[in-house]
């Protein structure tokens, strides 16, 4: 007996930049259809690699961490990944992960950002060997 797998994008006006956390000025209906987009991506790229695996879909407007939360309360299981923008130092994880890992009621699996693919070297066309 399988359970559902569903992918949660979280948007939110609230960004972190070099200053700490600030509000941007775009439209929420840009905001938001900027969060579908990068969630329609994602499933798109599961549906890809496992044709078979039925996903739903979850578009949020709060916080990663209050929306992740939110769909623990009735998950076997919580799988996210993290950006790998911290260094390395324990985990490395970041303050949403640590949080989900510390609160979750549920079991939380942190997952290593995915590595860009690797191009063969570009050999200069007619070089001689």
């Amino acid at each position: 007996m399988g359970a559902p797998l569903v992918a949660v994008h979280a948007w939110s006006d609230v960004v972190e930049g070099e200053r700490g956390l600030h509000r941007r000025h775009d439209d929420w209906a840009e905001l938001a259809e900027q969060g579908g987009d990068v969630l329609s991506e994602e499933v798109g790229a599961v549906a890809e690699l496992r044709p078979g695996i039925a996903v739903r879909s979850e578009l949020v407007h709060d916080t990663a961490l209050r929306a992740l939360l939110h769909q623990a309360r009735d998950a076997r299981l919580l799988v996210v990944g993290h950006r790998g923008h911290r260094p390395a130092q324990g985990m490395g994880l970041g303050s949403t992960s640590r949080a989900l890992v510390e609160f979750a009621p549920c079991p939380v699996i942190v997952t290593p950002p995915v590595p860009a693919p690797m191009t063969p070297p570009v050999r200069p066309t007619g070089a001689v060997r």
